[in-house]
């Protein structure tokens, strides 16, 4: 391909030489056809070097996923596998991202159970306070002994939240004594 886009670089330098010895004002038509091939000659060019740089990424990626799979196959071990030192890099920071990826997919993994047993401790702990609840209304004792037990609850929470006051009021006096 280099070689013919060479060729028609020559051509259509030629191709101007011979539309500016035509004489001393060329003919329009000349003038157009030649502007016209260069033109051509310009998006050719242009589309080659894409083509080649899309050629030279794909290889790479290519490479580097080979060399991450084989990676993958040993265990997580980066083998270089090539002479291209510059694909080492690469390599190992493909295995650490493999590496990271499964780290995070087991800790949501992990997160995610723990969710379902939060969820299923918490359903069930529901259905007992439901039973508790019918069981209460059906027997008087166990209604009254719920309220005593609701009682000395709040009891406890007063009492703690007045020690625990005191303790405070009694530590910013002291700071602000001394």
């Amino acid at each position: 391909m280099q070689s013919l886009l060479a060729r028609l670089r020559v051509l259509v330098d030629a191709m101007g030489v011979a539309v500016t010895e035509s004489g001393p004002t060329p003919a329009p038509a000349l003038q157009r056809t030649m502007h016209r091939h260069a033109e051509i000659l310009r998006d050719y060019n242009q589309e080659f070097r894409k083509t080649m740089d899309a050629l030279v990424a794909s290889r790479d990626h290519a490479d580097l996923m080979a060399g991450a799979a084989a990676a993958a196959a040993e265990g997580g071990r980066v083998r270089v596998v090539g002479d291209s030192p510059g694909l080492d890099g690469l390599y190992k920071e493909r295995a650490s991202i493999a590496g990271a990826t499964t780290g995070a997919d087991s800790a949501i993994a992990t997160g995610l159970s723990l969710k379902e047993d939060l969820e299923r401790q918490r359903a069930m702990f529901a259905s007992m306070v439901e039973r508790m609840e019918t069981m209460s209304e059906g027997l008087p004792a166990v209604n009254r002994l719920i309220g005593q037990i609701r009682r000395k609850k709040k009891r406890d929470v007063l009492i703690m939240a007045a020690v625990v006051g005191t303790m405070l009021f009694i530590t910013f006096s002291w700071k602000v004594m001394h």
